[in-house]
């Protein structure tokens, strides 16, 4: 009975949100990089292409994530603005990109189509994320309810 009130009274660290984003993110990225490889065969398999790639990945992810703040939003109670959030964070993480990859390499139509399936990609992963927390917390409320008799368990990343 004491675990269980242990974890009633505490919520998931924001910290351990911000790193689980920032991985899908980087993840993201570096899946459409390989993409962008298998799919051009020799035009972007260079490594300072896939160091700016991912350099540029990196920074645009923390610099949109501290200004919008997305991992510290309650989890459980989700909505349409939260979704605007995170669409703002991969958009800023896109412009980053765009600048980086325009300002160092000759941009092309493909590296374009490459940083939109990126951005795609990134919302999915984090908007997939964000269910699936959802669902562990349902489950976890419906096993707490069972055990210990109370009715409500906040969330919080």
């Amino acid at each position: 009975m004491r675990r269980v009130e242990k974890y009633l009274s505490e919520y998931m660290d924001s910290r351990s949100v911000f790193f689980i984003d920032f991985l899908l993110s980087l993840i993201s990225s570096f899946v459409v990089l390989l993409l962008l490889n298998y799919v051009t065969k020799s035009s972007y398999d260079s490594v300072p292409f896939a160091l700016t790639w991912m350099c540029s990945a990196a920074i645009g992810t923390i610099a949109a994530m501290l200004i919008f703040k997305g991992y510290k939003v309650i989890i459980r109670h989700s909505s349409i603005r939260d979704l605007i959030g995170f669409f703002l964070e991969v958009f800023v993480k896109f412009g980053v990109m765009l600048v980086a990859l325009f300002i160092i390499f000759d941009f092309s139509f493909g590296c374009l189509t490459a940083l939109f399936f990126d951005m795609m990609l990134t919302f999915g992963l984090l908007l997939s994320v964000r269910v699936v927390m959802i669902m562990i917390y349902d489950a976890y409320k419906g096993k707490v309810k069972d055990v210990s008799g109370r009715k409500r368990v906040l969330v919080y990343g």
